[in-house]
């Protein structure tokens, strides 16, 4: 057979005492030399789709070439892939071939590679030898023609390196090992293929091999974790959306209960509302891990309902909205222990039911401060020590939330939809800067840098509604999109 000259040409040798075989693979008579094999191959590694022209077996006594001996060459089966990855050319099957040394001893059979990259073996067997040899061909990727990008827009966290998945990837599928550039603008930085920010905000990235581009967009986010409600399940993740693990399944829906407000206190409970057996919502504690659920069991009057709880720094107390709407009062805000005891209504009893978030409470940092809405969504604060109530003077408002430091408060009111910002003694009070209204979900990160929130924009149509969580600057009105994969009925910031 004539080799291609174009082909890189190895020579694998290896003598081998196959068995002992006499003419025609018999048994050898007394003395007898052995048979030996020389095992050739040609364009042993090559690209997908590729021809390697031939394994040749040359078998011998004695230093002579022997003729009429039979060599059967076989493609290793692949457990995983029914097709085979290399082919016998010109054979039924394309998996196993039997010839017959010619008067040069010679034996030989043509491979053609096939589309997945790797190392494959051609078991060559020799009759009457006592075991068979191999011939490893590895078949290579080719040319990049496509770039795969992973996900293309997603969520890290500052100071933490982001590698994406990103593929140089062959007509058939196979990685090449071709290099990918990445190339990006301050503050963004890339360090051996990772994407770096030490500050909030977007990183735009360009991604090339050869002549191939893409672009991929990280949002970097502050170091922090949230709960919220996604579907009937009470969830817990980072900030970026990562560790995401489902806590647990929550008996009640999410309908009208935007109330549920899980939250975690610092000794690693967590208290949520939930629908019980007698199918009003109570308030319910856990640990973390969503084990041992237990309905906090308080002394009301048949038929009131319980929403909105919020725990103590130091973890001792539950605060909570209660509703005897059996009694005719609407909601107050209460509080008691985790295990129900020393219950106590905090604020006066109302006669006008302003919106279904009335009464919703929030404390400051020290656990001094009681910040509710009233029957008329008016914000008030209350001293826990003293008992003095106090009227911040906003009203409709149908979302707040009080800075980390316990000194301001951001509030969304329903009137002009706005974001608001002021200090808890009711001074100070600015506008965010902002395009977009929003709705009555607002949380500060860990850090008070940035505000949680839910803008909407209207669509074309006038009719519908574009809603999405983001990170704001409560100074400029910077808008981060949190480019969350599905829809969450409510985020509570884990301090």
């Amino acid at each position: 057979m004539t080799l291609p000259v174009t082909r890189r040409h190895f020579r694998l040798a290896i003598a081998l005492l196959l068995g002992c075989g006499g003419k025609d693979g018999g048994p050898s008579e007394p003395g007898t030399p052995a048979l030996a094999v020389r095992l050739e191959t040609v364009g042993a590694t090559d690209t997908i789709g590729a021809r390697s022209s031939s394994i040749t077996a040359f078998v011998t006594r004695g230093g002579a070439a022997v003729a009429g001996i039979a060599v059967k060459f076989s493609v290793l089966p692949d457990p995983v892939w029914p097709e085979p990855p290399v082919r016998l050319v010109g054979v039924v099957g394309d998996t196993t071939v039997t010839r017959t040394t010619s008067a040069k001893g010679a034996a030989s059979a043509d491979v053609q590679f096939g589309d997945r990259a790797g190392a494959y073996s051609v078991v060559v067997t020799v009759t009457g030898a006592a075991r068979p040899d191999t011939v490893r061909l590895t078949v290579q990727p080719g040319r990049a023609t496509s770039l795969h990008i992973g996900t293309p827009d997603t969520l890290a966290t500052v100071n933490v390196a982001y590698r994406p998945a990103l593929k140089a990837l062959d007509r058939a599928g196979n990685a090449t090992a071709e290099t990918v550039t990445l190339q990006t603008a301050s503050p963004c930085l890339i360090d051996a293929g990772t994407i770096v920010r030490t500050s909030v905000g977007l990183c735009t990235v360009d991604v090339a091999v050869g002549a191939l581009t893409g672009r991929l967009e990280v949002t970097f986010v502050p170091a922090g974790r949230i709960f919220g409600l996604a579907e009937r399940s009470l969830i817990s993740m980072k900030l970026d959306g990562s560790v995401y693990r489902a806590v647990r399944t929550l008996r009640g829906g999410q309908y009208s209960g935007e109330e549920n407000h899980p939250a975690r206190g610092t000794n690693g409970l967590v208290a949520v509302m939930d629908v019980g057996t007698d199918l009003k919502t109570h308030i319910f504690v856990m640990d973390s891990t969503g084990a041992g659920m237990t309905q906090v069991p308080l002394t009301m009057p048949a038929g009131a309902e319980q929403n909105w709880p919020v725990l103590s720094p130091d973890g001792q107390w539950i605060y909570f909205s209660n509703c005897n709407y059996p009694i005719g009062e609407i909601c107050r805000v209460w509080r008691s222990h985790p295990d129900g005891s020393s219950p106590s209504a905090l604020t006066s009893t109302l006669t006008q039911n302003g919106g279904y978030r009335s009464n919703r409470p929030a404390l400051t940092s020290d656990g001094k401060t009681l910040v509710y809405g009233d029957g008329l969504m008016r914000l008030h604060t209350l001293d826990l020590a003293t008992g003095v109530d106090r009227s911040l003077g906003l009203t409709q408002v149908t979302a707040f939330a009080i800075h980390p430091a316990g000194t301001r408060i951001a509030f969304v009111d329903i009137i002009d939809n706005r974001l608001h910002i002021m200090n808890l003694d009711g001074t100070g009070l600015v506008d965010v800067p902002s395009t977009a209204g929003f709705l009555d979900q607002l949380e500060w990160t860990a850090d008070g840098s940035w505000l949680i929130a839910q803008p909407w924009t209207a669509r074309p149509d006038g009719i519908s509604y574009l809603i999405w969580f983001a990170l704001v600057d409560p100074v400029t009105g910077q808008q981060i999109w949190l480019r969350y994969k599905q829809y969450f009925w409510e985020l509570s910031a884990d301090r």
